[in-house]
């Protein structure tokens, strides 16, 4: 689940914070960086375990529905009704399954979404609208594929890019905001691995691929902690008309973040290493910036590997 793309993400994240401050030693930051991985797993967890809540709170409104007087009024009486989205086949496999409800008690998240029962039900009233609901509501036949494509519309269509959601989590979890897109994505490909007949034993996305990937990490954040002062002598011959001290914190993280990583990954083309950082610069610095941060990264790319670079025009 946790990826090189992320990685860098919180690695310039990381360093930032030690780049404002200066405060802190390698050691602190890398554990604070295993702290930011393992809450990203838990997000994966958690949207995993809103899928199950879902399924559940429509269930138990459906009970309490029918004691009503004039159900049919209500506004999910239509989603309510439809016995195959309270009872989803994929939804209620995951209800059970062994590895996400041993990982939510370990973590001590069982919880999570019983004091934002507010935020299902708006997700219920999205589903209800939606035209991919009322496909699925009026075929007459009632197949796990369906039932798991269901979720991944839900997921891509409800929860992805919810502004309202996402305001939810970054209330729940600091470390959660930037990490929303990436789980929902492992969420939706963990969707498409589910198998019926492995029922409560399916297993579910790795957290991370390999030890490796977090040594990479770790090497990333130390290398440009310990290096800053040489990457800034690289890129301080570049700077027409500036100086080091009038860029911003966050244009220079991510120079010499990128920087580190060049020099201090031989097996990393620097075409990635480039391509990879301002798509990160795209996202966290001044739109004004990023032809200028782009420009920097490319001319020590250059100096470093000039066989292999393409100058930027």
């Amino acid at each position: 689940m946790i990826n090189r793309a992320l990685l860098r993400i919180k690695s310039v994240q990381m360093l930032y914070s030690f780049f404002v401050s200066k405060v802190g030693d390698a050691e602190r930051i890398e554990e604070e960086l295993k702290l930011s991985i393992a809450k990203s797993a838990d997000l994966y967890y958690c949207v995993l375990q809103l899928v199950v809540d879902v399924r559940k709170t429509a269930d138990k409104a459906w009970e309490h529905l029918n004691t009503q007087d004039n159900p049919e009024q209500d506004k999910l009486y239509e989603l309510l009704k439809c016995r195959k989205f309270r009872e989803n086949k994929f939804a209620s496999q995951l209800e059970i399954n062994e590895e996400l409800n041993d990982y939510l008690s370990s973590r001590d998240m069982t919880w999570v979404w019983e004091i934002h029962r507010d935020v299902i039900f708006r997700v219920l009233e999205r589903v209800a609208q939606s035209d991919y609901f009322k496909q699925y509501s009026a075929d007459e036949k009632w197949s796990y594929e369906g039932d798991k494509q269901l979720w991944r519309n839900i997921l891509q269509s409800e929860i992805m890019g919810n502004d309202d959601f996402e305001r939810v989590i970054e209330d729940m979890n600091v470390y959660w905001n930037d990490d929303l897109y990436n789980a929902i994505s492992f969420c939706i490909k963990t969707i498409k691995r589910f198998n019926l007949k492995n029922g409560s034993t399916q297993q579910l996305m790795p957290v991370m691929k390999s030890a490796e990937e977090l040594a990479y990490a770790k090497k990333l954040v130390r290398y440009a902690m310990v290096n800053y002062e040489e990457i800034d002598r690289k890129i301080e011959p570049l700077l027409v008309g500036w100086t080091i001290d009038r860029i911003s914190v966050m244009d220079l993280t991510v120079m010499r973040t990128a920087i580190a990583e060049m020099m201090a990954f031989d097996d990393i083309h620097v075409g990635v290493t480039i391509n990879e950082f301002i798509e990160i610069a795209k996202t966290y610095c001044a739109d004004a910036s990023i032809d200028f941060i782009s420009a920097v990264i490319y001319g020590v790319a250059s100096q470093i590997d000039p066989l292999t670079v393409k100058p930027k025009k």
